[in-house]
């Protein structure tokens, strides 16, 4: 097996572990929630923790996997004097990094619940959930400089640079949460399904060795 299609059984298990993540959370309270909402949320909710712990193993899942999907963009960009493959790269490292970030934040107030007042515990939550935007967001540019590198220089089939035009869209649902609470939620959810199909499919083409210059 090669690096890069190690990198890709990391990518698939990345959104395995996302997806994992997401049911171990369970339902999360709605934007109008109370602090004593939150609190009763943190200290119920049994897989809590473990959702905290399944999303910072993903992150780094994630990480790796992006350090194989990124080795011919940087070879094309050797070739061309372009920057495709830093740009994705960059991306993915403030990706790993806000996830980890906001799971830090939610296993913070996991842990300390008892201790904390109610500025607090909306401090942590709220910063968890911008933490997670900014995720989103970098999505938009990993996968439209994915998009664009594909399309110039046909570096992976040509359908999953559509794809990831696509995914590069749903990016932008991360700003969402930095306009309106009511859509954040919504927002979130929409920008991680884009970014879970993307890894998926990404993971699946490197695993089977399918990136050589194909239309």
């Amino acid at each position: 097996m090669t690096f890069r299609q190690l990198c890709g059984l990391k990518g698939i298990a990345a959104v395995v572990l996302f997806a994992a993540s997401f049911v171990a959370y369970g339902s999360p309270p709605g934007v109008d929630a109370t602090a004593a909402e939150l609190a009763e949320y943190v200290a119920d909710t049994g897989g809590y923790q473990l959702g905290n712990a399944l999303g910072a193993l993903a992150a780094l899942a994630m990480l790796v996997y992006f350090t194989g999907f990124v080795i011919p963009f940087a070879r094309s960009d050797r070739e061309h004097g372009e920057a495709y493959g830093t740009v994705i790269i960059a991306s993915a490292v403030v990706a790993a990094a806000s996830i980890a970030l906001a799971v830090g934040q939610y296993a913070v107030l996991g842990n300390r619940l008892d201790s904390l007042d109610d500025a607090t515990v909306f401090a942590l939550w709220d910063l968890g959930g911008i933490m997670f935007a900014v995720a989103i967001l970098t999505v938009f540019v990993a996968a439209g400089a994915a998009a664009v590198a594909i399309l110039r220089r046909r570096i992976m089939p040509r359908w999953f640079a559509w794809l990831s035009a696509v995914v590069a869209l749903t990016g932008l649902t991360g700003l969402l949460p930095f306009f309106t609470a009511g859509a954040a939620a919504q927002g979130i959810l929409v920008g991680f399904v884009g970014v879970l199909a993307w890894i998926l499919v990404g993971g699946i083409l490197l695993v089977r060795r399918e990136t050589s210059h194909t239309r």
